[in-house]
């Protein structure tokens, strides 16, 4: 769920093993893995949409490094 809507659902193992959408991924890189042998977490870029005027379609793609903006 990402600025109030559901980006991605699923079994969840499906899910954790081969997320689809941008922000499940990203979101599962910020996470700590205990089996990794760096203590390294990634951060997801940019800031959360302002959600009394959110962006148009969907909300993780001012942030999404697919969006059309990176093209």
């Amino acid at each position: 769920m990402h600025a109030g809507r559901i980006v991605e659902e699923g079994p969840v193992f499906e899910v954790f093993k081969n997320p689809k959408h941008p922000y499940t991924r990203a979101l599962l890189k910020s996470v700590i893995n205990p089996l990794a042998r760096t203590s390294k977490l990634e951060s997801i870029p940019g800031t959360v949409p302002d959600l009394i005027r959110p962006p148009k379609g969907c909300r993780f793609h001012p942030r999404c490094p697919f969006s059309a903006k990176y093209a």
